[in-house]
C-alpha cells in the first residue's frame, strides 16, 4: 500500500515537473520572438531588456527570470533552433528504411524547410548580433559542435551514394559543406511575406542541389 502511495506521488510530480517545463519552453519561445521583433524595430545595440518586455506585454523582470542578459537570451536561442533542427534531422538521418539517395533528399529537404521557418530567428542572429554577440567559451563550444555534426552527417550522405574511399571521399566531404554552407545562407535572403512558400522553397532548391549531386541522364545530355 505504501509502495503504491509512493508510486502515484511520483507520478503525479513527473507530470507537474512536465507541466512546468513545457511553461518555461513556451513562455522563452514568446522572449524569442519579443526579442526578434525588438531587433527588427530599433536594432540589436539598441535594445534593452525594457523593450523587449515591452513586446510580450510583461516587466522586464520576467525577461530576467529566464535569461541573464541580452547575450545570454541570443544564445539560447541560437542553442535552441540547433535543437529544434536536431529533433527532426536526426530521425531522418537514422532511418534505415530509406535509400542512400531518398534519405539524402529527405535530409537536404527537411533543413531547407526549417531553415525557412526559423529564418527570422536565424536572421536576427546573423545579420544583427553576430559580431555583436560575446559568446561565451561553452556556448561557443557546443555551436561547433552542432554545426560540425550536420557537416558530417552530410558528408555521410553523400559518401553513401558512392565509395567511400579515395578522391570519391574527398568528393564527398566537398560536396558535404558546400551543401550546408548553401543551405545557411538561405536565411540571408529569405523573408515574408514571399512568392513562395517555406515547402516551395524546399522543393526547389533541394531539386537543384540533388540534380547537382546526382545529374540525371538529361542534364548530361544537356
Amino acid at each position: 500500500m505504501k509502495r503504491e502511495k509512493e508510486t502515484k506521488v511520483t507520478k503525479v510530480a513527473s507530470r507537474m515537473k512536465a507541466r512546468k517545463q513545457l511553461l518555461q519552453d513556451f513562455m522563452k519561445v514568446e522572449i524569442y520572438n519579443a526579442a526578434v521583433n525588438a531587433v527588427e524595430k530599433h536594432g540589436w545595440s539598441s535594445i534593452s531588456m525594457d523593450e523587449i518586455a515591452s513586446e510580450i506585454g510583461g516587466s522586464k523582470g520576467t525577461i530576467y527570470y529566464y535569461f541573464k542578459s541580452k547575450n545570454d537570451l541570443m544564445a539560447d536561442m541560437w542553442l535552441y533552433i540547433v535543437q529544434e533542427m536536431s529533433g527532426v534531422l536526426l530521425p531522418v538521418y537514422e532511418d534505415k528504411d530509406l535509400e542512400p539517395v531518398e534519405k539524402l533528399r529527405k535530409y537536404i529537404w527537411s533543413h531547407i524547410l526549417l531553415t525557412c521557418r526559423w529564418w527570422r530567428f536565424s536572421k536576427t542572429i546573423w545579420s544583427n548580433a553576430f559580431f555583436i554577440v560575446k559568446w561565451g567559451e561553452d556556448v561557443d563550444k557546443k555551436l561547433l559542435k552542432a554545426r560540425n555534426n550536420t557537416v558530417s552527417k552530410y558528408v555521410d550522405l553523400v559518401a553513401a551514394l558512392g565509395p567511400r574511399k579515395g578522391a570519391d571521399n574527398v568528393n564527398a566531404v566537398y560536396k558535404g559543406q558546400a551543401i550546408i554552407t548553401f543551405i545557411e545562407s538561405i536565411v540571408c535572403w529569405y523573408s515574408e511575406p514571399y512568392s513562395l512558400t517555406p515547402e516551395q522553397v524546399a522543393d526547389m532548391v533541394t531539386a537543384m542541389l540533388m540534380e547537382g549531386l546526382i545529374p540525371d541522364k538529361a542534364a548530361k545530355s544537356r
